[in-house]
């Protein structure tokens, strides 16, 4: 399931599709905040699929995670429309550069996947697992398989990205593969992969600090992503 096709989504998802796919459409080839959202779009399908086809054994919690997932990113869109400085630091950066125009497109794509996995991940998994300190070891052991086995639906649809949303934008992605090796390999899958690990152990500091401290705990992961979104923008060879 890719682009406007949404018969594997059903009620609040197939909202998200449709809304992804309206954004597509908005913004177009011209503005470089399309490559996220096509991104997005491709890996949201691509995990209605997998849960289609039965493979997490909770799909009805993957699906809100998917849900509440996607609301984060609305959300900093609309603020970023609406009213800047209210839009999350980290998307600020990421909004910000596409609009500038002095980024690669490949970078300003990571710089909306960071955002996203580094900073919403972390506060989108706390808000499904409100439950968490009444979860018994096994359904919390359950919880987390689910969440790592996203990391198997992401590297197979990393191929789908690099052909349909990077090359066309990028074609000169070759040189930064005979440097690095297979960039959608290594910045698509391994790279991601490593952030959602971390972001789950965010997730559970969130979770399980006293409220007092919560808002000290999304701050510092706020901050830690914003330090991951310079990486992104000087990392690396000049042509990525």
């Amino acid at each position: 399931m890719s682009g406007s096709d949404v018969s594997l989504a059903s009620g609040p998802m197939r909202d998200t599709i449709l809304a992804m796919d309206e954004l597509v459409a908005r913004w177009g080839d011209a503005d470089q905040r399309s490559l996220f959202a096509r991104a997005y779009r491709d890996m949201t399908s691509s995990m209605l699929a997998a849960i289609a086809a039965g493979e997490f054994e909770d799909g009805q919690w993957v699906d809100r995670l998917l849900e509440r997932f996607a609301e984060y990113y609305f959300e900093s869109v609309a603020l970023y429309a609406s009213d800047r400085n209210r839009c999350p630091a980290v998307w600020r950066v990421a909004f910000d550069a596409t609009a500038e125009g002095e980024l690669s497109p490949l970078r300003t794509l990571f710089l909306g996947i960071n955002a996203h996995i580094n900073y919403d991940l972390a506060l989108c998994v706390a808000d499904v697992m409100d439950d968490w300190t009444d979860l018994d070891d096994s359904t919390r052991a359950s919880r987390q398989k689910d969440y790592e086995r996203v990391n198997s639906v992401i590297r197979r649809t990393v191929d789908v990205v690099q052909n349909e949303v990077v090359e066309p934008i990028a074609p000169g992605l070759g040189v930064v593969d005979l440097l690095m090796g297979p960039v959608d390999e290594w910045l698509f899958s391994v790279l991601i992969a490593d952030w959602r690990h971390d972001t789950w152990d965010d997730a559970l500091a969130v979770l399980e600090a006293p409220p007092d401290l919560v808002d000290q705990v999304r701050a510092r992961i706020e901050e830690q992503a914003l330090v991951t979104a310079d990486k992104v923008m000087h990392f690396g060879p000049d042509r990525l």
